[in-house]
């Protein structure tokens, strides 16, 4: 089986690509400063997902790679981040960020509608160890499946913290 990828929140192509160029409007911004993830070289902006433009550039990039032969589906990452990130929080004045959450959930609508019988698959990242409930049932609805992720690391606190109880 081979995905492409797209991230929900992060601009991953070329930090410095035309998309950031032409639409800076399309990511979230504290103070008049794009609000960055990462470290030196490698940061990219979050896409602002209360923005209708910002969710139909995404919509159609992932169409665009599921048109793509060679894949039987896409891999979409950043689940956790929608409604979890500290600065989509700054950069929306809301914890939790409500209207990002509500963008979200229109464009993987709209996403769903496009994508219906094309015969692909979709596989994220949203389960992880740490999350008890991991909001599955919506969730379900994108996804085909998901990996579980963070499990070595919820398990390697966990027996840290049981060490300090004995």
């Amino acid at each position: 089986t081979i995905l492409g990828y797209k991230n929900l929140v992060f601009h991953y192509e070329v930090t410095n690509d035309q998309v950031i160029r032409d639409h800076p409007d399309w990511f979230l911004h504290t103070g008049g400063k794009p609000e960055l993830h990462g470290k030196g070289a490698n940061r990219h902006p979050f896409y602002d997902l209360r923005r209708p433009e910002a969710r139909d550039y995404w919509v159609q990039e992932v169409d665009r790679i599921l048109k793509i032969p060679v894949f039987d589906g896409i891999f979409i990452d950043g689940y956790a981040k929608v409604n979890g990130h500290l600065a989509v929080e700054r950069a929306t004045s809301q914890s939790p960020p409500v209207d990002y959450i509500a963008g979200y959930r229109l464009m993987m609508d709209e996403h769903l509608k496009r994508s219906a019988g094309m015969g692909k698959i979709r596989i994220g990242n949203y389960l992880r160890a740490n999350y008890p409930d991991a909001a599955v049932p919506e969730v379900l609805k994108n996804l085909d499946g998901s990996y579980l992720e963070w499990f070595d690391h919820y398990v390697k606190l966990a027996e840290h913290l049981h060490s300090y109880e004995e």
